[in-house]
Parts: C-alpha cells; structure tokens; sequence
C-alpha cells in the first residue's frame, strides 16, 4: 500500500508540475531562435528537461518496484520499463539518458548547446506518453 502511494504522490507531485511547464514550452521551442535566448534561460532549460528526465526514471523505478521488478540505476529501469511496455521507444529513452549524463559530467558550458539542438517535440512526447500512461493507472487504482 505504501508504495502505491509513494508512486502515486510523485506523480501527481513534481512530475505533474516540471511536465505543466516542459508542455507550455513545447510550441513555444517550435518557433523559438535558440540563438537568440540568454544563456542563463537556456542553462535553466536544460536543467528543467534534465530533472523532468529524473523524475520520470524515479517514477517508472517506483513502479516497476510495486510490481515486483527492481531496478538499479536509470538504463536498467528505460529498459525493464522498455520491456513491460511502460514506455514505447526505448531508443529515445536512452538517448535521453545519455544526454544527460553527458550535461551532468560536462556541464552547461560543454554540452548544454548539444542537448538544447537535441530536445525537441519527440522527447516532450516521450514525456506526454508516461503521463498518459500513468493516468490511466491512477484511474484504475481509484
């Protein structure tokens, strides 16, 4: 029971609000010259992907565990949550992982332009996707 809480209370918690502003972001980065954002707001735009990106592994790491699979780190959980169907592209999963591995390592200053060219209407789709998904959970578990 506490752990139908626990996943239940991050999704509906800081999932739900880094995703609300990573979505009212999605049309306005289709028309957006990145060229043109200061610095400090594309730094701050990257580290809001990059914690929507962990709250999501932390959230499909809550839940592979309340049914009984654990996992260790981030790829071990895009890749049991690949192989339950709780995401649908795994490629892109991962891809994401190594994008913010390497933003962690390198920082801003090194891989924040890299990522920001790479973060596009696909993966906030990714992201669209496990809400969706973790809706529909909640609505059943009611």
């Amino acid at each position: 029971m506490e752990n139908t809480i626990k996943w239940k209370q991050m999704f509906n918690g800081d999932f739900k609000k880094y995703l609300d502003f990573v979505v009212s972001l999605k049309t306005k980065l289709e028309k957006l010259d990145l060229s043109k954002l200061p610095e400090d707001k594309k730094e701050a735009l990257c580290k809001r992907y990059e914690k929507l990106f962990s709250l999501s592994c932390d959230l499909l790491g809550e839940y592979l565990s309340y049914n009984g699979i654990f996992a260790g780190d981030k790829s071990q959980i895009i890749k049991f949550a690949f192989n339950t169907e709780l995401i649908d592209d795994g490629q892109k999963w991962i891809n994401l992982f190594f994008l913010f591995n390497r933003f962690k390592k390198e920082g801003y200053e090194k891989s924040g332009k890299f990522i920001l060219l790479h973060l596009n209407a696909d993966y906030i789709t990714l992201f669209e996707n496990l809400n969706n998904y973790f809706e529909k959970e909640c609505k059943q578990i009611n």
